[in-house]
């Protein structure tokens, strides 16, 4: 396994290269300048065990780099426990918000259906006086 693939995967195994570009991770930091350190020294046409001689003697000791993932895990941990909260935190607000438009939409819902309700007993006491007046035409007529 050449020096690089090992600074790789140790990125891999403590975090992403991206977290250590953006600061947040002192350690991984350090691996990814130690990579592209080696990577240089490499594309210069330097043979791995000069680069590992020259380039990796800053590499952190292994147990720095195992006591920091800890530090890293528990910093995830606490970062999805606070992305867990937010999501309830917006996923009742939503479930608040969803129930407040129910309500609306049933109490609509109920005004509507009492207005057919009445509509439909004006249209029956009208439909009797048209069927009274049909009676009352038809009895003219025969007379």
């Amino acid at each position: 396994m050449t020096m690089l693939s090992l600074v790789s995967f140790l990125l891999l195994a403590v975090g992403s290269a991206s977290t250590a570009a953006s600061g947040d991770c002192p350690s991984l930091m350090l691996l990814q300048v130690n990579a592209e350190k080696l990577e240089k020294v490499r594309r210069q046409g330097v043979p791995d065990s000069e680069a590992s001689t020259n380039e990796i003697s800053s590499l952190p000791p292994v147990r720095t780099l195992l006591g920091s993932s800890k530090g890293v895990a528990d910093d995830l941990s606490q970062e999805v426990d606070r992305l867990q909260e937010k999501l309830r935190a917006f996923q009742e607000e939503q479930a608040a918000k969803i129930a407040n438009k129910r309500a609306t939409y049933e109490h609509n819902l109920t005004a509507l259906q009492k207005e057919i309700r009445t509509t439909e007993a004006a249209n029956a006491v009208i439909s009797d006086k048209i069927d009274h007046r049909k009676h009352d035409n038809q009895a003219l007529l025969q007379h």
